[in-house]
């Protein structure tokens, strides 16, 4: 499988395109005991873009009915434009096919990192390379892919184009992820005045000087907006306060990120607890709420950061 963010033709992240995590050092396959999955050592996580592909007002052929793609009424049948990463993601099937004519031995890992090993950065309009969770490794180039998997000794460059490929992205970052803790457990139909209230617990090391919490919560955001508000309160060894979570409109997130060398006073460090609660929330039975990271699930991660490299 590859994820792809969209681009402007000039080869900007479109507005509407979807990220991934900022602070992510998570690995696919598993979920642990009890809903808890701790993981640990800095590295390139899964909840982002693997490369990202012209998405934003792109020509495509059309129906007499229209659904993502405008209607094209008899007698012209003409092409309509459409925008989304679901019109960036046929230009990586091609892109897929050609590697794969180029070089039928490829397996579908080795694509993708042909096709992430050999992507150009994206840039913001100051020049500054985006981050890798907003457009993964960068903008496919295509003829360099090729290029790369037709040479008589592919399989060692493709390892060590994708070796510098993932010190350029966790580089560029300036942080450290050294653990991160995510736990998930069902969401309940009702939840109001923080009938939901859930505590966990992380230990955190005093050489941390950064922690990133983010609380996924269904909403109804597909439909009209978010309906359901969740928060999250964040306390130290001592018990102090030293957080809250902030609801983003309309997204069924909640966020904080918490710099602990300027917490006043000064943070105890030690066992630290995060009581997550759901002060209103309707959760219908069918996916009309299933905007979260895990379908209809409450998801929490709280990822331990180090700010420099």
């Amino acid at each position: 499988m590859i994820s792809t963010a969209a681009s402007t033709l000039a080869h900007k992240l479109a507005s509407f395109s979807s990220t991934g995590l900022i602070h992510d050092n998570s690995k696919g396959g598993y979920i642990g005991a009890g809903g808890h999955t701790v993981y640990t050592g800095d590295r390139i996580g899964v909840y982002h873009p693997d490369v990202t592909a012209p998405g934003d007002s792109i020509s495509s052929t059309c129906s007499t009915a229209g659904s993502a793609i405008p209607a094209c009424p008899p007698p012209d049948y003409t092409n309509a434009e459409a925008s989304g990463t679901s019109m960036a993601s046929p230009h990586i099937a091609g892109a897929a096919a050609v590697l794969k004519q180029a070089n039928p031995r490829l397996t579908p890992a080795q694509v993708r990192l042909a096709l992430q090993a050999t992507a150009t950065p994206i840039t913001d309009g100051t020049g500054k390379a985006l981050p890798f969770w907003q457009v993964g490794y960068g903008h496919v180039d295509l003829a360099k892919a090729v290029a790369l998997v037709r040479s008589t000794t592919w399989k060692d460059k493709l390892a060590t184009a994708a070796s510098r490929a993932d010190a350029r992205v966790l580089a560029a970052d300036n942080f450290r992820v050294s653990r991160s803790d995510l736990w998930t457990y069902p969401a309940p139909r009702v939840a109001a005045g923080g009938s939901d209230t859930q505590t966990f617990a992380v230990a955190v090391a005093r050489t941390i000087t950064n922690l990133k919490v983010t609380l996924s919560h269904p909403s109804t955001t597909v439909v009209y907006g978010n309906n359901m508000v969740y928060d999250f309160t964040v306390k130290d060894a001592a018990g102090a306060v030293i957080a809250t979570g902030t609801e983003l409109d309309s997204a069924g997130t909640a966020t904080a990120f918490v710099d602990l060398t300027k917490v006043s006073p000064a943070v105890k460090y030690g066992t630290f607890t995060i009581e997550v609660s759901g002060f209103l929330a309707a959760s219908d039975p069918d996916t009309l709420d299933s905007e979260s990271l895990l379908g209809r699930m409450i998801t929490l991660q709280v990822a331990q950061v180090t700010v420099g490299r």
